[in-house]
């Protein structure tokens, strides 16, 4: 409860900052919720993955910190990163890209090569190229991870995944990720302030990081979900207003499609023990009633 607690007290106070600034209507309110709620993995932070409440730490870190750049903002931000790598060092990579960000500038061609960079490294032979060349250093650094730079390893995981499986970690649940990646590149060069173009700057390191570190489904989904999160702050703050009308309407039908098919996939995921485990720990509504007597075998299953 607490992980889940802290959690969506950041990923939902990026929401409220978003609320603070732009003064949306009711319709662009519930909107950019409904995608937040359907991005926010909630059955991975309820199981206690640490990485998740990581990410929603460093994402309200960043965003903040660009936002106001003063002397508290970064007393109050260190203590916070410090807690973030303790629950999960991978945020090191996101701090890190962060600072990188601070001092390059990404122009239009080599954005627009992150897509190509993308569908090119659909099976993962940029990423196993780089982490060959990377693999001794990681080694000695201790941050090598072969269920997650392997290609052998990776690929045994892969071949004990059911088609279906494969294709909801890769297309379904990531589906918010690909749509938003267009747009993004399209209003990229577009900003009128400072604070933007950071935040652009950095979401752009970042999609080439996940797009060259994609070997791994699973390291692939996760730190899409932060990207995800990060741009659709970005999109519903500033991207949206630079798009015509039915364009901008079309476009969040066609998210907002996507999120139901992701929170249909979800609804099905695990749900024999879901049913089992928490018949048995929540309270049952009279509308929801758990019939134990009948087993698992006699469950209506989805399509396998």
């Amino acid at each position: 409860f607490f992980a889940v607690f802290i959690s969506y007290l950041f990923y939902l106070n990026v929401f409220s900052k978003f609320i603070r600034e732009k003064k949306p209507n009711i319709l662009i309110r519930s909107i950019y919720l409904y995608i937040l709620l359907t991005v926010i993995p909630f059955f991975a932070i309820a199981s206690s993955l640490r990485q998740y409440l990581a990410f929603s730490i460093i994402l309200y870190i960043i965003i903040t910190y660009c936002s106001k750049q003063d002397r508290r903002t970064f007393l109050i931000s260190f203590p916070l990163v410090v807690m973030a790598i303790g629950i999960h060092p991978s945020v090191i990579l996101l701090i890190a890209l962060f600072l990188f960000s601070r001092f390059i500038r990404l122009n239009r061609i080599v954005v627009l090569l992150i897509f190509f960079i993308l569908v090119l490294n659909f099976n993962g032979y940029i990423s196993i190229q780089l982490f060959k060349l990377f693999k001794p250093l990681l080694m000695n650094t201790g941050f090598y991870y072969p269920e997650y730079m392997d290609a052998e390893v990776i690929h045994m995981n892969n071949q004990l995944l059911s088609t279906n499986e494969f294709i909801l970690n890769k297309l379904i649940l990531p589906s918010i990720f690909y749509l938003l990646i267009p747009v993004f590149l399209i209003f990229y060069k577009k900003s009128n302030s400072k604070q933007e173009k950071q935040l652009k700057n950095y979401c752009a390191l970042l999609l080439l990081t996940i797009c060259l570190l994609s070997l791994s489904p699973d390291l692939f989904y996760r730190f899409s979900i932060f990207w995800t999160l990060f741009y659709s702050y970005i999109y519903f703050t500033y991207d949206s207003e630079r798009m015509s009308l039915p364009a901008k309407q079309c476009y969040l039908v066609i998210i907002i499609v996507a999120s139901c098919v992701i929170n249909l996939a979800q609804a099905n995921m695990g749900k024999k023990i879901i049913y089992n485990s928490w018949g048995s720990f929540f309270y049952q509504p009279s509308l929801f009633v758990f019939v134990k007597e009948i087993k698992t075998t006699d469950y209506i299953n989805v399509s396998q």
